[in-house]
């Protein structure tokens, strides 16, 4: 059973910080890892020439595109077992394959923040809101 992590990876600015989290996050482990990306390999950063076990997927597509490949994502892994992470995520610990003993048709989400209704909340979550009819508070999740 394959396991790797995944990343997203649009545009050259994402390009530029993916490179150096995966070459930082490489002391760490040195578990596969497949980029989704819409950056041509003639013009990746040229850190990623030096990190090993790293595979591209190229999609000629806008940066707009890029969360629809996030959402997506489970159809374009090459791994039995794989965990998402953003492009601007460091593993900074060992053993981060331990969690793939937790996956089994499972997705891991961090919390992020509440929004409690009446109190400031940014427009993005107030469409979703107002749109589905939910209720107080509105959990947001990474």
């Amino acid at each position: 059973m394959t396991k790797g992590l995944l990343y997203v990876v649009f545009g050259s600015q994402c390009d530029l910080i993916a490179s150096h989290c995966v070459k930082y996050s490489r002391q760490f482990t040195n578990i596969p890892i497949l980029v989704l990306t819409n950056i041509p390999e003639e013009s990746r950063n040229k850190l990623w020439k030096n990190i090993p076990d790293v595979e591209f997927k190229y999609f000629n597509k806008p940066i707009t595109d890029n969360r629809q490949l996030k959402t997506t994502c489970i159809r374009h892994t090459i791994f039995d077992k794989t965990i998402y992470l953003d492009a601007d995520s460091i593993v900074q610990k060992s053993n981060i394959e331990t969690l793939f003993d937790q996956i089994d048709n499972t997705i891991l989400v961090n919390p992020f923040c509440d929004f409690e209704f009446g109190k400031k909340v940014p427009n993005i979550y107030l469409e979703a809101i107002k749109r589905f009819k939910l209720k107080s508070p509105l959990h947001v999740y990474n």
